[in-house]
Order: structure tokens, then C-alpha cells, then sequence
């Protein structure tokens, strides 16, 4: 609820309250406190009190690029054209005339509520960019995402894909670390842009690795990750199209803002989880999540990592307990943690072990699958050796 006058909040978060299917109901008189609010929620919709005046609703479009699972409904104090007008070019969904709001502002708030599916699972690629994007997720630390997005991007690029690797875990992210970059800028220095992020912006952020990989790392300071609103990382993603044939996305193990607009981007999304119960147990809920923001269930493909641990925990019930099957079973090898501490993607540091065919068979997948088109000046096919848990849907 935002309102400047108090007594209003308390009137329409009343009204709301009395719902008991209604989550926790907030109350601000001023927006940063409403954005303090919408980043702790990954689907909320908010009120807007009578006293919305026009400055107001010139923060709604932002509010809503920066929260992309956030909705808005108004309460007005007359319902006219001009009002109704006003608040929909803004992206408001419903506006309620403050004496309809006993009888008709929970039936607006539920009509709003679903309205933000359609955004997330309906992103529309810009004409003139065709590169796919890859999402690699998970709701547990150390299950190793970064693992595999850092050997994906590699192997892509070393086989001749125009590769963009990007590192989304604002907060902890560890790409450079992985690839022993040091990066002179990182996705800090895209925020101030507005608008489209074109290719010149791009390149001049943009770290290089010595398989040609092309790196946007994250921010060396935390701190800077404040700065940093979502709808940098979906506006970075729609100029990669233009210049990538793949792009890369690594994230936090949180389903934070970044996360879910890079889920909401992409054409394939990576699923890592272990033996453990309780990264087992992240990853079911994340797909439940995943059902509830209605984003596309059909691009994601599960990964199970250190598959062959004897750890009590069969890899052949992580498929029963997340009713979907395990497409990609990487084995445990010595070899991963050695590879890390040498800066040196596993695939390229053992390219013998199983782990690394597991890994090449990946990328051999996904280019036959979402990369049909020839790759100019490509190197020789991948070797097609890796003979792992069959890829399913």
C-alpha cells in the first residue's frame, strides 16, 4: 500500500487484510520504502492510495522494469476517462474509484495479480537480434552453477560460438574468479545507461578470455550491486542477441530480481542440484516457483551434479522426487576442484576425465538443439565421445 496519508494505508490495508488468502500486507508513504518492500517479494501488487498524483505515476514503468513480478493497482478518488487514461499508459493494471473499494478492490488486486505472468513468460526478442540465451540456475550455494556455466561458455566458444558469459550473482559472483579474469569494468558501469545497451556499450565492458569468451563480470564490491536495478541484466541480454550467438547467464542461488529476468529470457535453462536432500529439495521447489511465475516449464533441463557420490541418496530417486527427469548426470572428479584452483575450466584443464565429456556432450546438445545455424570461421565439430545419462525432457 502507498499512500502519503497513514490513516489510508491502515483504511485499504484493512480492506485487503480481511482476506485470508492474502500473504503480508505492507504499508509505505513514500517509494523508497515501496522498493524496499518489492525487493523482498518476488510477486507482489501494489496499491497506489488517492493521493497518486502524476510524479507518482511516472515511477511506475521503472518500478515495474526493476520488479518484474511486481503489479499495480490504483485507488482513485473518481473514476474519469482521463484518470483511467493516465494510470494505464503508466502500467497500472486496475483502477478502483475509492467507493467501490469494499465491494471491488480484492477482485481488481486478483485480476492484477495474474496479470504478471503474461510479462514474464512472454518476452519478445527484439527483430534484429537472433542469439539464444542460457540461464544456469539453483536455489542452493556450492551445488555447482558456476561450474557449469563457466565450462558451457568455454567449450562454446572454443568450438567457434560467438560466446558472451554473463555473471548475474551481483552480490558473490565468481566468473572472473573461475576463469582468472580481472576485469576493468563489470555490469556496475551499464547501470547508468537508459534505454537500449548497444554494442559499443557492450564491447567496451565486456572482459576477454583466451578462448575468445566474451565476459561481463560482476561487481568486485557488493556494495555496488545496489546500484544495480534487474532491468539492466534483461536490456544487457537483448544487446548480447544482437552481438552473440550464445550468451551465457550465470546466477545467484537465490531467485532474486536478476535471476528471474534472466529466466524470463532465455531459451534453455540449466537446473543444477546434488545428492544432498536438501539441495534436492531447493531444486523442487524452484520448479514449483517456476509453475507459479507460469514461466515456460519446457526449457528447463535438470543437472545433477557430483551424481556418482555415495552419499545414501540414489541418483535415480532425484528424478522421482522432482517429477521431472535428470537430463545431464556430471560425475564427481578430483579434477573439478583442481581445475578451479587452477583458473582453468575442467573441460579444457582434463579434457580425458568423464566429467569433461559430460560437460562437451552438454554443448553438443545445445548447439544441435537451439544453434542450428552455421557458425562462421567454426572450428571442428566437438568431439561427441561423452556417453553419460541420456538428455530427456
Amino acid at each position: 500500500m502507498l499512500d502519503r496519508e497513514r490513516q489510508v494505508c491502515a483504511i485499504l490495508a484493512e480492506i485487503v487484510g480481511r482476506d485470508a488468502s492474502v500473504g503480508a500486507v505492507v504499508t509505505a508513504s513514500a517509494w523508497d520504502d515501496l522498493r524496499k518492500a518489492l525487493s523482498a517479494q518476488l510477486r507482489s501488487v501494489v496499491v497506489l492510495g488517492p493521493s497518486t498524483d502524476e510524479a507518482d505515476l511516472a515511477l511506475v514503468p521503472g518500478a515495474l522494469r526493476d520488479h518484474p513480478g511486481a503489479s499495480f493497482v490504483q485507488v482513485t478518488d473518481r473514476l474519469e476517462v482521463e484518470t483511467l487514461q493516465r494510470a494505464m499508459r503508466s502500467g497500472v493494471r486496475e483502477v478502483v474509484p475509492v467507493g467501490d473499494a469494499e465491494s471491488g478492490l480484492m477482485a481488481a488486486i486478483e485480476r492484477a495479480h495474474s496479470a504478471p505472468v503474461q510479462t514474464l513468460s512472454s518476452t519478445e526478442r527484439p527483430e534484429d537480434a537472433s542469439g539464444t540465451v542460457v540461464t544456469v540456475f539453483g536455489t542452493k550455494g556450492g551445488t555447482g552453477k558456476t561450474l557449469v556455466a563457466t565450462n558451457l561458455a568455454t567449450l562454446a566458444a572454443r568450438s567457434g560460438i560467438k560466446t558472451a558469459l554473463v555473471d548475474a550473482n551481483v552480490w558473490f559472483g565468481d566468473c572472473a574468479a573461475a576463469l582468472r579474469v580481472r576485469p576493468q569494468r563489470t555490469l556496475t558501469d551499464l547501470a547508468g545507461i537508459a534505454g537500449p545497451i548497444d554494442e559499443s556499450a557492450l564491447g567496451s565492458t565486456l572482459s576477454r578470455h583466451e578462448t575468445s569468451l566474451r565476459i561481463l563480470c560482476a561487481p568486485t564490491d557488493p556494495l555496488e550491486a545496489e546500484k544495480i536495478p534487474p532491468s539492466v541484466l534483461t536490456r544487457v541480454l537483448e544487446g548480447l542477441r544482437r552481438s552473440a550467438e550464445l550468451t551465457v547467464v550465470d546466477t545467484s542461488s537465490t531467485l532474486d530480481g536478476f535471476t528471474i529476468a534472466a529466466l524470463a529470457a532465455c531459451e534453455r535453462a540449466y537446473l543444477v542440484t546434488s545428492l544432498e536432500l536438501t539441495s534436492v529439495k531447493d531444486a523442487k521447489l524452484a520448479l514449483s516457483l517456476f509453475r507459479h511465475l507460469d514461466l515456460q516449464l519446457d526449457k528447463v533441463r535438470v543437472v545433477l551434479n557430483r551424481a556418482n557420490s555415495n552419499v545414501g541418496f540414489p541418483s535415480d530417486e532425484v528424478s522421482k522426487a522432482l517429477g521431472r527427469p535428470v537430463s545431464y548426470e556430471l560425475p564427481s572428479d578430483v579434477a573439478v576442484p583442481r581445475s578451479i584452483n587452477n583458473g582453468v575450466p575442467v573441460a579444457l584443464d582434463s579434457p580425458k576425465t568423464k566429467v569433461a565429456r559430460a560437460l562437451r556432450r552438454m554443448v553438443e546438445e545445445l548447439e544441435a538443439e537451439l544453434l542450428s545455424a552455421p557458425h562462421p570461421g567454426a572450428r571442428s565439430p566437438l568431439m561427441r565421445t561423452a556417453r553419460a545419462h541420456p538428455a530427456q525432457s
